[in-house]
């Protein structure tokens, strides 16, 4: 079974990385062939990722590790349980649909083959950190996929404004290495190894509160740091809508688990943050202000694909809140769902205008008692709806503090579903709104409960003894939701009075946080060169 595992993970692996070597110059001449190979190997590791999930799940709970070479300090190997399998196969098929897609939107650009090179390159290095055995592999393979992300970014030469991206992507990397160097740094300080499996046979150990209290917390925080880098949160999510200068299966491409790689990485070592409740805490503030600001300046946003970018940082956001609230499995999901539809949304973005131009929906003006009586009711039914699915999935205990933040949440997103709908005034609006309402909570709490189901087959998932800083966490959280949502509706209500067209200039012009992050790449990349690494 272990040896099975082995090469099924592997073989594809390496063929991806391998291709990715293959010069440029030769690539662009044999498209054709380019094409039929990257294809072929797309698709064979999504069949072989599909039937390791299929091992994993038929022979239950399991941890595969495999040594190639190496001593306990360095090694290569793989580490495969259920997280690996989900994850695996969800980079394996969105890698496998964007490369097909690429293949037909590149046609006729004369570095076609170069393109689907680094493609194959980046998806390798992505697979490669996912199954990785030890946190050095993984460090490795995080840099490498870095620099492939760089030559895909590069792909137009001569836009300024995408050299510009990779230059600002870099410099972010680069700050994301030293976090995650200097967290491996501590690591192996405290458990004299770098391998996940004995890592987590020693957290046990650990286990006081002295011990939460000291080196852990360090750890944490670079952890988190990095993560952050990684996956596009505050203060560091500037460069992501600049990478909409790229080609649009690159945009698609970052939801390939690149985006996504902040989040493996706090869900893979989650046992390590239970002794590092602090560090979660902050993920979780970090999150949250990253969702609220990635969600208001999406509103905004003239282009089709810098709608997106922002969209994403939103996800991105409430993923990462999700893992500091300990809702590791939440998460999980977060990561699954978001991924397949972003990418779709990308790739489809060339249809948005015609569906657009067909569309009729005109929401009435309403004031007064009817837009009061319309809210009420509308977080009454929303309330009902959300309380009534996490009853039953037993998700309302009241020691379970950190899901009440998330139910918070999707109460006020089941709101603004079906208020809208009563704006409208149509009865077989509103049936369908609420039905939507309620199917859409149905399967969140099912799919929250599967995902719950993977991780108990792995050593993700645990249970963080938080402290009373997790109730100033929860509350920051909940507190902020309703003030954006009330804001939201005062805006949509107010929207020609002075303080909404200031606010609204503002989240147009992202808040000006990106203006630090541009000077300081113009400054280092005065001579517009771009860094290839």
């Amino acid at each position: 079974m272990v040896n099975g595992i082995t090469w099924i993970v592997c073989g594809p692996i390496i063929g991806l990385i391998t291709l990715g070597l293959i010069p440029s110059p030769w690539a662009n001449k044999a498209v054709k062939v380019m094409q039929r190979l990257a294809l072929l190997m797309t698709a064979l590791a999504t069949g072989t990722a599909t039937l390791a999930a299929l091992l994993t799940a038929i022979n239950g709970k399991q941890e595969v590790l495999v040594h190639f070479w190496g001593s306990h300090v360095l090694s290569t190997g793989i580490y495969f349980d259920s997280l690996t399998a989900v994850m695996l196969l969800l980079v394996s098929f969105i890698g496998m649909i964007i490369t097909g897609f690429a293949s037909q939107y590149l046609q006729g650009d004369v570095n076609h083959g170069r393109f689907l090179r680094w493609t194959c390159f980046t998806l390798g290095a992505v697979q490669t950190a996912i199954v990785s055995g030890n946190l050095l592999q993984f460090t490795l393979a995080w840099m490498v996929t870095s620099y492939g992300v760089h030559q895909l970014l590069i792909h137009f030469r001569d836009r300024p404004v995408a050299k510009l991206a990779a230059n600002k992507k870099f410099l972010i990397s680069r700050c994301g290495d030293i976090f995650l160097i200097t967290a491996l740094v501590m690591i192996y300080k405290v458990y004299g190894t770098f391998e996940y499996a004995a890592i987590f046979s020693q957290i046990s150990e650990f286990s006081s509160e002295s011990a939460r209290e000291g080196i852990h917390g360090w750890i944490g925080v670079c952890l988190v740091l990095g993560a952050a880098t990684k996956s596009a949160q505050f203060p560091f999510h500037t460069w992501l809508p600049e990478t909409m200068e790229t080609p649009t299966p690159v945009s698609a491409l970052m939801h390939a688990g690149i985006i996504n790689a902040g989040g493996f990485l706090i869900i893979r070592l989650s046992p390590l943050f239970s002794l590092a409740p602090v560090a979660l805490d902050m993920l979780a503030l970090l999150g949250a202000i990253t969702a609220i600001l990635g969600s208001t300046v999406m509103l905004t946003q003239p282009s089709i694909k810098r709608s997106l970018a922002y969209s994403t940082i939103a996800q991105m956001g409430m993923m990462m809140m999700q893992c500091g609230l300990g809702c590791f499995a939440a998460a999980l999901l977060h990561i699954v769902t978001h991924s397949l539809y972003k990418s779709y949304a990308f790739l489809s973005t060339g249809t948005v205008l015609e569906v657009a131009a067909r569309s009729q929906w005109k929401l009435p003006a309403k004031g007064g008692l009817a837009l009061v009586s319309g809210l009420v009711s509308s977080v009454a039914m929303a309330a009902i709806i959300v309380v009534a699915t996490f009853w039953f999935a037993g998700r309302l205990e009241l020691q379970q503090l950190s899901h009440w933040p998330l139910g918070l949440v999707l109460i006020l997103s089941v709101t603004h579903l079906i208020w809208n709908a009563f704006l409208i005034n149509q009865r077989q609006v509103t049936y369908r709104a609420l039905i939507a309402a309620f199917l859409s909570c149905v399967v969140y709490t099912l799919g929250w409960l599967a995902s719950e189901s993977i991780l108990g087959a792995s050593a993700a998932m645990v249970e963080v003894p938080f402290g009373w800083t997790h109730y100033f966490t929860a509350a920051f959280v909940a507190i902020s939701f309703l003030t954006v949502f009330a804001l939201q509706i005062w805006v949509q209500n107010h929207s020609t009075s002075h303080l909404a067209r200031w606010l609204y200039m503002q989240a147009i012009n992202e808040f000006y946080l990106d203006i630090a992050a541009h000077r300081i790449a113009a400054m280092i990349f005065r001579n517009g060169k771009s860094t290839a690494t």
